[in-house]
Order: structure tokens, then C-alpha cells, then sequence
């Protein structure tokens, strides 16, 4: 199943957390800019091309198996 997500991007990165977490934004270091990404538990920021503006994710949900 597809799903298709539409984010505003900020300081070129987007960023996925937990809304519990009382500061969900990761530092970045060197070596996380060159990855491209930077995370901890319960938050994962993503890199963009974008320093601004839209970007739409399309996920592609994998089936459960039981």
C-alpha cells in the first residue's frame, strides 16, 4: 500500500520524532552531515537537497506477515 506524506522542509532537513520527547531536535556533527542523517532514539532527521519549502514522501508500505 502506498502512502504519500506532504512536509514542509526548515533548514534543509526534515525531521520524524516522537511528540513525548521534550527536545526532539538532534545536534549534528561532522560525521552525521556527511551521512546525511542524524538520530537517537525516538528522533531521525533526514538531510535534503532543500535549504526550504514542500516535499512529498511516498511510502511504500510493506505487508505484515504472520
Amino acid at each position: 500500500m502506498l502512502e504519500i506524506f506532504d512536509f514542509y522542509i526548515s533548514y534543509s532537513q526534515l525531521i520524524i520524532f516522537d511528540n513525548e520527547l521534550e527536545a526532539p531536535f538532534n545536534d549534528w556533527r561532522p560525521e552525521h552531515v556527511a551521512q546525511g542523517f542524524s538520530w537517537r532514539e525516538g528522533s531521525v532527521s533526514f538531510r535534503t537537497l532543500e535549504d526550504n519549502g514542500s516535499m512529498r514522501v511516498e511510502w511504500l508500505k510493506p505487508p505484515i506477515l504472520r
